[in-house]
């Protein structure tokens, strides 16, 4: 499978100023999904990317260092945030979840910021 427009959206933003954002950015470009999650109050994304590509030089972060959005939309009065997990220097997954209420359906409305 491949990312939705909305994935394409909350990662690219994520990975806006990283220390490492231009390995994160080429290991997107090999990046495929592998499963899609709907969980009612948000989504995982899991993803694979090129083994043979590039790893983050901090191949361990703590979850305080893992890159973060936060996540507007019209039907979620306190939003939402967006998270993207790494594992072993490579993208791992990308976790999406509301604050309150459950996830919209039409996630062409959401807006990201950092």
């Amino acid at each position: 499978m491949q990312l939705s427009d909305f994935e394409k959206l909350v990662l690219s933003t994520i990975i806006e100023g990283d220390a490492e954002q231009g390995i994160l950015t080429e290991q997107l470009t090999s990046a495929i999904v592998e499963k899609r999650d709907y969980t009612g109050v948000g989504l995982y994304t899991k993803l694979v990317v090129d083994p043979s590509g590039p790893r983050l030089e901090q191949a361990g972060r703590y979850v305080e260092e893992i890159p973060k959005a936060h996540l507007t939309h019209p039907v979620l009065s306190a939003g939402a945030g967006a998270m993207l997990w790494l594992s072993d220097g490579r993208i791992d997954t990308l976790e999406c979840y509301t604050y309150e209420g459950d996830w919209p359906g039409d996630e062409s409305q959401f807006s990201v910021s950092k």
